[in-house]
């Protein structure tokens, strides 16, 4: 498993560069983050994300990066939230503490 708690996917080729942007955000928080490597479907990437470990999936998708909006997934319990942007840091930290 690789050491992260936190798995930022990458909904398309269009939205790369914002997961991209989250990930260098959380990391900017002192958060461990890994950006999946490719554009692939959800679910394998959230399968990733169980593989190695991680306990929260951040979900960008076209209407929430529109709205300035971000789905955090806690892979532990199945529930999400979608959170205004600016606030990302803040409600990760409070899902792992």
């Amino acid at each position: 498993k690789i050491p992260s708690s936190i798995l930022v996917t990458i909904f398309s080729e269009d939205l790369k560069e914002s997961a991209f942007r989250i990930s260098a955000i959380l990391r900017s928080q002192g958060l461990n983050v890994i950006t999946y490597p490719s554009v692939d479907k959800l679910s394998k990437q959230l399968k990733f994300a169980d593989k190695i470990g991680a306990k929260i999936a951040i979900i960008a998708g076209p209407d929430e990066v529109q709205a300035g909006k971000i789905t955090i997934k806690n892979l532990e319990d199945n529930i999400q939230m979608t959170v205004d942007q600016f606030d990302i840091g803040k409600e990760v930290r409070k899902l792992l503490d």
